[in-house]
């Protein structure tokens, strides 16, 4: 080629007025800054140590020939007949292009890690997240603008590349997001359900349907409370209100099942009764030495041993006497005392 290598050399700023930076060439000597000069003669001792004449054909070409052939590259560069080739200022600045826009996202990277680590890496309020990735993401900018301070064009470039690569990442980072939101939801959702059906599992059956509802009501209340409060943070997520939908629906489940337990309960504690009752009749109302009795006396008997055996149903059946069973099995007892006594039970029953 043309040019073995390419080097750069750092000049510090010429002069400081206005006019004779826009025209250089106006400057004196006295008017050039220390600094510039001294970078400038840095340079000159530089090109006379390092610079080797450039041959052409085995001969060292002339200062007029090769001014002559500049003359013709520049000539043909302003034409535009030449092809575009990098320059070390452009590898420079698409360097420091890349670096900035890696540094940048190492920095929102962080800045997106001070939530997660807030939150303990677990689900985060939607409307947070986002509110921080936007704060984050104009941090990030401003960060950008500052890396790249005086290369407006080299900054508007870069800037929709950063900008795509933060939106990809908080994408990323919002789905992750959901699905932690619905994995909490639904563990708190369950471990609930456990707890409701612990606390209806210590009550003693059987209990009076009231009672049992009006516990159901308190347990019912105590956990959508804590349901609620255990993701307080997550209420305006529809996995929240898809979770709350199906703790009650689960609840209201487990309300019908022990609802009918409580009932087979309640019927046992009245067949007990009930079988206490009849069997008290048929012992105190058996002629058990068989000697004939007169019919004011049988039915004297009769109607004291009915009377006790209603006592005893209503002793042992105590705990369900709001029941609507409850006069269902009292009048099984008196149709089998009827039974039990014959003609007696006419007026008797």
């Amino acid at each position: 080629g043309i040019f073995d290598s390419v080097d750069c050399h750092t000049l510090f700023i010429p002069a400081v007025q206005k006019h004779l930076l826009q025209d250089l060439s106006q400057a004196q000597e006295e008017d050039l800054t220390t600094d510039y000069k001294l970078d400038r003669d840095a340079l000159f001792q530089k090109l006379q140590s390092k610079l080797r004449p450039k041959e052409k054909n085995s001969r060292t070409i002339s200062g007029a020939e090769l001014a002559s052939l500049l003359r013709l590259l520049v000539a043909a560069a302003n034409e535009g007949s030449l092809s575009t080739i990098p320059g070390r200022w452009r590898v420079f600045i698409d360097g420091l292009k890349e670096s900035a826009r890696g540094d940048c996202l190492v920095f929102y990277d962080a800045e997106m890690s001070i939530i997660y680590s807030k939150y303990e890496e677990g689900p985060i309020n939607a409307t947070k997240l986002q509110l921080w990735h936007a704060s984050a993401a104009n941090r990030t900018v401003a960060l950008l603008e500052q890396l790249l301070f005086g290369l407006d064009d080299v900054i508007n470039v870069s800037l929709v590349g950063l900008q795509k690569d933060m939106t990809d990442r908080f994408v990323k980072a919002q789905d992750v997001n959901q699905k932690k939101i619905q994995i909490k939801c639904t563990e708190v959702q369950r471990r609930m359900e456990v707890e409701a059906e612990s606390w209806l599992d210590q009550i003693v059956l059987p209990v009076l349907t009231s009672e049992l509802e009006q516990r159901y009501r308190e347990i019912r209340s105590d956990i959508v409370e804590k349901f609620r409060s255990g993701l307080s943070e997550l209420h305006d997520s529809d996995y929240f209100l898809t979770s709350l939908d199906q703790l009650q629906n689960s609840l209201g489940n487990i309300h019908d099942t022990f609802l009918l337990k409580n009932r087979q309960a309640l019927e046992k504690l009245l067949e007990k009764a009930r079988d206490s009752a009849i069997g008290y009749f048929r012992d105190n109302s058996r002629n058990v030495d068989r000697i004939p009795r007169l019919e004011a006396e049988l039915q004297r008997v009769l109607n004291g041993a009915e009377l006790e055996a209603f006592a005893v149903y209503e002793r042992e059946g105590s705990q369900a006497n709001e029941e609507s069973l409850f006069p269902a099995y009292y009048s099984m007892v008196k149709v089998c005392c009827c039974f039990l006594c014959g003609s007696g039970c006419v007026h008797v029953c």
